[in-house]
């Protein structure tokens, strides 16, 4: 690959200067567990801890059976009255009491550094090392060089920062832990018993959030310096070096855990590069899985400066280069296995009351992770796995109360304390195929990685416990089909029904949106082969097979769209930002160019008419959507206008993704939400568009460079992953039209076809962990 300089680094050449709320310009590091976000002022530094299972202000009363209020429900709406449909199961969990409360993201506590002599500062920069997961913040006062670095060791939960000088002179700096971000905020005092010790070189912090538990952090101070307690603070002069090790604890009681990690520091020599290159040798080789790059491009301009050019109307190719990059850095740095998924925030809300910062299983999720198996990062997965499972209690509990059916039911719209449906707006409580989604994620963990006691043990299970939901719940219409009622396709109105929306109506409960019967097509289908490979549920077969003889088949309207609801009351809305009818050309795989020439042509035309015609309805997220749909559907230059399009609207200069437009240039959203609130979907959504861009597979075929934008004409991609554990590198020189490719099959022997652009066809034999070259002249 390139070594180019810069080419993994983001640079910003000022500080986080959003006011009121800097935390959403901070640049942020995280080992998948604990997050940092790094403000870089000179005089005074602010750095924000967090922790992904700190959260606070959720209230889960029992949930009510209202089960029996489905069948009035239905009533409404074969009558064609979904206005009085909607609220039924809504206002009946209203009047037995249920009122929950979802939960926020708690910060832990600010690492504040002032710096006491101070004299004008130059050459100012806040860098970020995605390939190594430091931060560096460093600037020059006269003849003398500051620097400041920090990094969150995957290792052991180090939080590793050093400060040093180079020059005359020397340092006269105060170091606090403190609530987290009093200033830009204000001190809400949502956490209580709020306490700061500092002793010697040792600096503890914490508070007590409402379930009387309590979290916090201690600090180590080392330094060259003379150490001064100050109160709450220490006091560092007549420093060259001043070196701080932290560690976070949550859920716990302060007493014992400020001994404990004392006790740690003090039993334990900690050096920041020992610790820096053990950190380096995780989480790079996480990020160097797969490694992309396009020649010609020098990797030399600040965050700033090429958000500036993309305003021009087009993102360069170092800007969306690093954009890829950052997307895979937040997804590594926000997801571990036994962790928490990453939510719309990752580890970095600095909100004490956020606007969504959740787990939106509706898209938002989903998209979060639609990189990992392509970018060869199958394991990050094991994070939402692994939590999805312990909720299905929760979710089996969803099922029986609301629907009166089997298996399990997981909401659109959920925090960490429960699983159970805590938002009753009925477009949420009337969407019922998170699960089914979900499904997809596990089923395509086990096509990528080949992991059959996965298929096995993991994915079968789930996918039984879902498909259990749908076999009571769907009914069967007088022509032998199935009907899903109620049903949502998420967040859209019909076009009859826009004008009944108001405050107490959402208008969005209908009757067989496209969405579901694709998932529970997809479900079924891999239910049925995944059967036939372990041999679990294999009495089942034949009762799924007539199952999936149900699924109506996908409808087109008079204009040559897909329908959004396959009945025939529901008009289509262009306007709106979700793709959901596009599932099965993407994520799901069922339809292609080559399966149904008429029906791919209608699902085109349907994210066409989204883009030509509700443009200003979109979001960043929704451009990320849309991205990948053309990436798909083998059209890279509309998707890489889409990017174009989020990179004018939806980015802030230290790449986070925002929900709206919120400098109202018509692109997206930008009258309803001027808040803007950060949604880390859309930078992550980039990542897998450019993927898709460069590599599509299907069981035993490989399409290579499948939506190349014209302005990528000469790059390499290493490590992309495919269907079937293979890995495929990718040189290509379109200007020569030369394309080299090199495929691995990482667990065993494989026959494969190879699809060149132009439908150019390679039959390949793969010999286990053998590279093969491939060369398309």
């Amino acid at each position: 690959m390139n070594k180019t300089k810069n080419r993994n680094i983001l640079i910003s050449k000022y500080p986080a200067s959003w006011h009121n709320d800097m935390w959403r310009e901070a640049t942020p590091l995280g080992n998948g567990e604990v997050g940092g976000l790094v403000y870089g002022g000179i005089w005074k530094e602010i750095i924000m801890l967090s922790h992904a299972k700190l959260w606070h202000a959720g209230k889960t009363p029992k949930m009510p059976d209202v089960s029996d209020s489905l069948p009035t429900i239905r009533k409404y709406l074969t009558d064609n009255d979904p206005i009085s449909a909607e609220r039924v199961m809504a206002d009946a969990m209203a009047s037995k009491g249920y009122f929950p409360v979802n939960s926020y993201p708690l910060p832990v506590c600010d690492i504040c550094v002032t710096m006491n002599k101070q004299k004008p500062f130059k050459k100012y920069r806040r860098k970020l090392d995605m390939e190594t997961g430091e931060v560096t913040v460093s600037w020059n006062e006269d003849d003398s060089t500051y620097n400041r670095k920090l990094f969150i060791s995957r290792e052991n939960d180090l939080i590793c920062y050093e400060i040093t000088v180079c020059g005359e002179d020397e340092m006269d700096v105060d170091i606090c832990l403190s609530l987290h971000d009093t200033e830009t905020l204000g001190n809400l005092n949502i956490p209580t018993n709020i306490q700061a010790v500092a002793k010697k070189n040792i600096i503890k912090y914490a508070a007590t959030k409402d379930n009387n538990s309590d979290f916090g952090s201690v600090a180590w101070i080392d330094t060259d310096g003379d150490i001064t307690v100050c109160k709450n603070f220490l006091n560092v002069k007549n420093a060259k070096n001043v070196t701080l090790f932290a560690k976070v604890f949550i859920e716990s009681n302060r007493k014992e855990q400020w001994e404990k990690i004392e006790r740690e520091f003090e039993n334990n020599k900690f050096v920041y590069e020992d610790c820096l290159q053990k950190h380096i040798k995780i989480h790079s080789t996480l990020f160097n899985a797969t490694q992309f790059n396009l020649f010609g491009t020098q990797y030399e301009k600040a965050n700033e400066e090429l958000l500036l050019e993309a305003y021009e109307g087009e993102s360069s190719s170092e800007l969306l280069s690093k954009l890829w990059s950052f997307g895979r850095y937040l997804l590594i740095s926000a997801s571990k296995e036994g962790g928490y998924p990453c939510q719309l925030y990752g580890l970095w809300c600095g909100d004490y009351q956020p606007m969504w910062a959740i787990n939106m299983l509706n898209e938002n999720l989903q998209m979060i992770y639609w990189q990992a198996l392509t970018g060869n990062m199958p394991k990050l997965l094991m994070a939402v796995f692994d939590y999805v499972e312990s909720k299905i209690d929760d979710y089996r509990e969803n099922a029986r109360k609301l629907y009166g059916c089997r298996g399990i039911n997981i909401p659109a719209f959920s925090t960490p304390e429960s699983g159970l449906h805590k938002c009753i707006y009925p477009h949420l409580l009337h969407w019922t195929v998170g699960a089914g989604w979900i499904c997809q994620h596990y089923y395509d963990y086990y096509q990528f990685t080949d992991d059959k006691e996965f298929l096995k043990n993991r994915a079968m299970p789930f996918m039984y416990e879902t498909i259990l939901f749908f076999e009571d719940f769907l009914t069967i219409d007088k022509n032998e089909f199935y009907i899903s009622s109620p049903s949502n396709s998420p967040e859209n109105i019909p076009k009859n029904l826009l004008k009944f929306r108001n405050d107490k109506y959402w208008c969005e409960v209908t009757v067989n949106a496209t969405m579901d019967f694709a998932i529970i097509k997809e479900l079924l289908t891999n239910l049925i082969e995944g059967a036939k490979i372990t041999g679990r549920y294999y009495d089942n077969i034949e009762k799924w097979e007539k199952m999936l003889l149900r699924i109506p088949k996908y409808q087109i309207n008079k204009d040559g769209t897909i329908r959004e609801w396959m009945h025939d009351f529901y008009e289509d809305n262009y306007e709106h930002r979700h793709l959901s009818h596009i599932y099965p050309v993407f994520p799901g795989i069922e339809i292609t160019k080559g399966s149904d020439k008429d029906l791919y042509n209608a699902f085109f035309t349907a994210v066409r008419k989204r883009l030509l015609v509700g443009l200003k309805n979109q979001t960043g997220w929704s451009l990320a959507h849309m991205a990948n749909v053309y990436a798909r559907m083998g059209d890279g230059e509309l998707s890489i206008k889409c990017l174009d399009l989020l990179a004018q609207t939806n980015i802030l200069n230290n790449f986070f993704t925002v929900c709206n437009d919120w400098r109202r240039m018509g692109i997206a959203v930008c009258d309803d939400l001027r808040k803007a609130p950060v949604q880390l979907d859309a930078i992550m959504g980039l990542s897998a568009a450019v993927q898709e861009m460069l590599l599509f597979s299907v069981k035993d075929k490989i399409y290579i460079l499948p939506a190349l934008p014209k302005r990528w004409n000469k790059g390499e991609v290493k490590g992309l992953l495919a269907r079937g554990n293979i890995s495929v590198d990718i040189l290509w020189d379109m200007d020569k039209k030369q394309i080299r490719v090199f495929l691995i099959a990482c667990n065993e022997d494989k026959k494969i076809t190879v699809v060149f652009p132009k439908d150019y066809v390679v039959e390949v034999d793969l010999k286990k962990n053998i590279k093969e070259e491939i060369k398309y002249l």
